[in-house]
């Protein structure tokens, strides 16, 4: 389901949104600008199968398909291809990374994607 709600906290394992209260950061799978999301949720590529049927967090790190934030050394710029457990499919370049999240777009359109909502992933070849 897609929130659009304003963000207001930010503890260790949830969010607080401003009408929606505190979810946990499991529950999310991407966020962004309503304005980004609004131009770009029509456009994004979905994979039938999983939002048919979405794929269940693993509680445990070392049980999901993306738990290790090192992956994403020397990415930086370069356009990312994810696949997200609930179907969406986005190819956007890597802004940076955090031990527990990716940040891709450009600046000003930035998408901020939890490292447990990824199935999975490629990068783009590096120029020559």
């Amino acid at each position: 389901r897609t929130l659009f709600d304003a963000l207001t906290g930010v503890e260790r394992v949830a969010f607080t949104f401003e009408k929606q209260g505190r979810l946990e950061k499991l529950q999310v799978v991407l966020l962004a600008r309503r304005a980004l999301w609004e131009s770009l949720a029509p456009t994004l590529e979905r994979d039938p199968r999983l939002t048919q049927k979405p794929l269940p967090i693993a509680r445990q790190p070392e049980r999901r398909p993306v738990s290790d934030p090192r992956l994403f050394n020397g990415l930086a710029g370069r356009t990312l291809r994810l696949t997200l457990r609930n179907g969406l499919e986005l190819q956007r370049p890597l802004l940076c990374f955090g031990p527990f999240d990716l940040v891709l777009g450009e600046p000003g359109r930035e998408l901020f994607v939890p490292l447990h909502a990824i199935v999975r992933w490629t990068a783009e070849p590096e120029p020559n």
